[in-house]
């Protein structure tokens, strides 16, 4: 089996510590020519760490437009939302199960206060009960949430039932 070895290698043994004089001084030319050998190896590096970051930002850019048109989303487990007010839910936001609440297999249900504008959109939440690792989960699908368009501001009590996968 041969042992393979790169061209600064080669040039370091050739030029720089000849097998022939063990006691050999290196001349200036060998030693440029060792230097050159070394940027040219680190060009080399550099080009393909730079291939490599392009190839990956492609890679990346198409996945999420894959995933997007499929409108495919990451495992939520289940979640129920239900509300209590005047007006009806136009569209619904399922809330994205936590992580660290999948691992906890915690389940529960989250209250928020959900101020709504006259356009149907949500302006503020306010979490009135619930875990505090599923709150911020179910704040953020209720403003991502809408509701159907009123004559004025109107606060709504929205519940979110969560319920961790059974894997």
């Amino acid at each position: 089996m041969s042992e393979r070895t790169t061209p600064f290698e080669c040039i370091l043994r050739t030029t720089v510590t000849p097998r022939s004089a063990p006691n050999h001084r290196p001349s200036v030319a060998s030693i440029h020519k060792l230097a050159k050998a070394l940027l040219v190896s680190k060009m080399h590096c550099y080009e393909r760490i730079s291939n490599f970051e392009a190839t990956l930002r492609r890679l990346i850019s198409i996945l999420v437009v894959v995933v997007t048109s499929l409108g495919l989303s990451p495992p939520i487990g289940l979640a129920q939302l239900r509300t209590s007010g005047m007006r009806k839910i136009v569209v619904q936001v399922s809330p994205e199960y936590p992580a660290i609440a999948r691992k906890m297999h915690l389940a529960g249900t989250v209250r928020l206060l959900a101020t709504v504008n006259g356009a149907g959109k949500v302006t503020k939440t306010e979490v009135l009960g619930g875990s505090p690792v599923l709150a911020q989960a179910a704040a953020d699908a209720v403003i991502k949430s809408k509701w159907e368009s009123g004559s004025g501001e109107t606060k709504e009590i929205v519940e979110i039932k969560f319920q961790p996968d059974t894997d």
